[in-house]
C-alpha cells in the first residue's frame, strides 16, 4: 500500500506543473459613485512594467448615467512544463499585452425614498479590445537554451457586460460592492500554434468556442 502511494505522490509532483497561456484577462469594473444629475466620477490606475486603466462615469439626468473608459497593459510570465520521467523539461518565456476601450449606460437611484447615503446602479455595455501573445518556447530543454520555438496568437476580444452595484456614501469613505457578468467573444484570430498546442491551450476559436459562456467579472 504505502508503494501505491509513494508512487501517487511522485505522479502528482512530476504532473503538477504546465504551461499556462492566459488568453483572458478581465479588466477593471468601472462602478462610478453617482448621486444626482451632473455628478460624475473619474479614475485612473497605473501599473509597471507598462500599463493604465482609466474609468469615468457621468449622471446625464437624477437616475440615468454613461460610463465609458480605456486600458492598455503588458506583462510577462515564465512557465515550465514537468512530465513524468521526462529528462528535460518545457518551458516558455511569454509576453501578453492587451488594449482596448469600453462604453455604456445605465441607471442609478436611492435604496430608500430621499436616502443619501445608499444607492443601487445597472449598468450594461461594450468592451472591445486588442490581445497578443508572444512566446518563446523551448521543448524538452533544461535549462532553457539553443534556438526557442517562436509563436504568437492575435485576436479582438469584444466583451458584452452587465453589472449591479451597491453604493455607500459616508462622511469619509465610499463604498461599492460589485457583480459583473461578461459574455466573450474572440473575432480574427491569427497565431502560428500548431495544432497541438492549440487544442493543449484550448485556443478559441480552434479548439474552444468563439463566444465563451458567461462569466463573473
Amino acid at each position: 500500500m504505502r508503494y501505491i502511494i509513494l508512487l501517487f505522490i511522485l505522479v502528482s509532483f512530476y504532473s503538477s506543473c504546465t504551461i499556462d497561456r492566459k488568453i483572458y484577462s478581465p479588466t477593471q469594473v468601472n462602478s462610478p459613485s453617482l448621486q444626482k444629475k451632473n455628478d460624475y466620477s473619474a479614475s485612473l490606475t497605473y501599473s509597471t512594467p507598462s500599463g493604465f486603466d482609466g474609468n469615468a462615469g457621468y449622471a446625464i439626468t437624477k437616475n440615468l448615467a454613461l460610463i465609458g473608459g480605456a486600458y492598455t497593459y503588458k506583462n510577462k510570465d515564465e512557465e515550465i512544463d514537468i512530465t513524468l520521467l521526462s529528462i528535460g523539461w518545457d518551458s516558455a518565456s511569454i509576453t501578453y499585452k492587451h488594449s482596448g476601450f469600453h462604453i455604456g449606460a445605465g441607471t442609478f437611484f436611492p435604496l430608500s425614498k430621499n436616502s443619501s447615503t445608499s444607492f443601487l446602479s445597472f449598468f450594461g455595455g461594450l468592451t472591445k479590445g486588442n490581445f497578443e501573445m508572444r512566446e518563446k518556447f523551448y521543448d524538452d530543454v533544461t535549462p532553457p537554451t539553443g534556438n526557442p520555438n517562436l509563436y504568437f496568437y492575435k485576436s479582438e476580444i469584444s466583451r458584452w457586460f452587465l453589472q449591479s452595484s451597491i453604493n455607500l456614501y459616508f462622511e469619509n469613505i465610499y463604498q461599492s460592492f460589485t457583480t459583473r457578468f461578461n459574455y466573450v467573444g474572440y473575432d480574427n484570430v491569427t497565431t502560428n500554434y500548431p495544432a497541438e498546442q492549440q487544442q493543449y491551450s484550448s485556443l478559441p476559436p480552434y479548439e474552444y468556442p468563439k463566444w465563451s459562456s458567461l462569466s463573473l467579472i
